[in-house]
């Protein structure tokens, strides 16, 4: 049996998540709680009798005004960013829209409409553009990085 002194070795899972920058791991927590606050206003709205359509663009673009704030101070801490900043983020931010539409119609189009296609789809065309999201505010929207 192979004996380690106590604390030379971290956990597993510490050692992993030490190596993930702090932006990254602090840009899946912002993304989670604006899929929340969409979701959220979305709801509100719908229950507050507001046509389905207005509430969902409702809801999209309060969750838009959110990942805005939450990632330019917070994820990548980057509050010299200013209003600069807003018209490079909208245009990353439709850019991955298009780029997860994109992919998600071409998985159903290649491997058809059957369940596991869809949850499939829906898993990866929403990595590309929750990746293509980080990557562009970490380095051009919010270029700032005080987590290398």
């Amino acid at each position: 049996m192979i004996r380690q002194s106590r604390g030379s070795h971290e956990p597993l899972i510490s050692r992993f998540l030490s190596r993930i920058p702090t932006s990254a791991r602090r840009f899946l927590v912002s993304g989670a709680l604006t899929v929340l606050v969409d979701a959220a206003v979305y709801s509100f709205l719908l229950h507050s009798r507001v046509p389905i359509d207005v509430s969902k663009a409702l809801g999209l673009l309060a969750a838009t005004v959110f990942a805005f704030f939450v990632n330019r101070y917070w994820a990548f801490d980057d509050s010299r960013a200013g209003a600069k900043a807003v018209i490079p983020f909208v245009a990353l931010y439709l850019f991955a829209s298009l780029c997860n539409v994109g992919v998600n119609s071409a998985i159903i189009r290649f491997f058809g409409t059957g369940t596991l296609t869809l949850i499939a789809a829906w898993f990866v065309s929403t990595a590309t553009s929750a990746s293509l999201n980080y990557f562009g505010m970490r380095y051009f929207v919010f270029p700032k990085r005080s987590d290398d």
